[in-house]
């Protein structure tokens, strides 16, 4: 079951039951001067590929138009692998195409449309529950293990925004497991920190994993904006994905860049 809200302050909420929860919010500075939200998020459950993206105040919508491009992009090779008669080597054959054809949308990207972006693509097509990290800039991944009470921030913060260089920074197959839960964010979260009690080291990571091991993971955005986001000052627009990989269904066919 989905759900979207749009509140008067501008924050978009979306909920997928038990698989998924997003929220877009602007930040305050943006809201008071009526500039445009620079963060921007991808949902696509038809090939499961999910990412944020964050551009700068000069170009608020750069982050939305490279998060269209690369999804068109990519959508051909993701949708191939499912034709693919060998279903456990399918994922694994197409990576390479993935990099490649991100690489080329990469290198095509100008300075004036400098942007971060941290993608997603989950493989539980062929039971053998792959995920695929692209990264470059300072959004973050955290991968949790609810089961095990641990967690693990996956992405190297760097400076190589897309724009700036001609290739991705960070590219990282790895595995996850029934118990995983996975948070995508822009570095917006940063600015929760200052409604966290404790010492600086580590408290966004723990308020994070506090919050997905005791909710629905379609409710873990509004838990954390509800409970943390309440500093009246400006702050910096915030776009976050919160998703339960294992129970990702192929029936869901919603694709969303907002």
């Amino acid at each position: 079951m989905m759900s979207i809200e749009n509140p008067a302050k501008k924050t978009q909420y979306i909920r997928y039951e038990n698989l998924l929860g997003a929220v877009i919010r602007p930040g305050r500075g943006s809201i008071v001067n009526q500039k445009t939200c620079g963060d921007s998020i991808l949902i696509d459950f038809q090939n499961n590929f999910f990412a944020v993206a964050d551009s700068p105040e000069r170009n608020p919508f750069a982050s939305k138009n490279f998060l269209r491009k690369l999804h068109s992009a990519l959508s051909p090779l993701l949708e191939s692998r499912k034709d693919n008669e060998r279903a456990e080597e399918a994922f694994a054959d197409v990576v390479e195409e993935i990099v490649k054809n991100t690489n080329v949308i990469i290198k095509s990207t100008g300075y004036n449309e400098s942007t971060t972006f941290t993608g997603l693509i989950i493989d539980c097509l062929s039971g053998v529950r792959k995920a695929l990290l692209l990264h470059n800039g300072d959004s973050l991944l955290y991968h949790y293990r609810v089961e095990k009470m641990i967690g693990e921030k996956i992405t190297a913060t760097n400076h190589c925004f897309v724009g700036r260089v001609d290739a991705l920074y960070q590219v990282m197959l790895f595995d996850f497991y029934t118990d995983s839960r996975f948070l995508l964010v822009t570095d917006g979260i940063h600015d929760l920190l200052r409604n966290i009690e404790g010492n600086g080291n580590g408290k966004i990571e723990k308020m994070c994993f506090e919050v997905v091991t005791k909710n629905s993971i379609d409710m873990v955005p509004e838990m954390i904006m509800s409970s943390y986001d309440m500093n009246p000052e400006i702050s910096d627009d915030l776009g976050l994905i919160a998703i339960n990989p294992t129970c990702l269904s192929a029936g869901i066919k919603s694709s969303i860049i907002i």
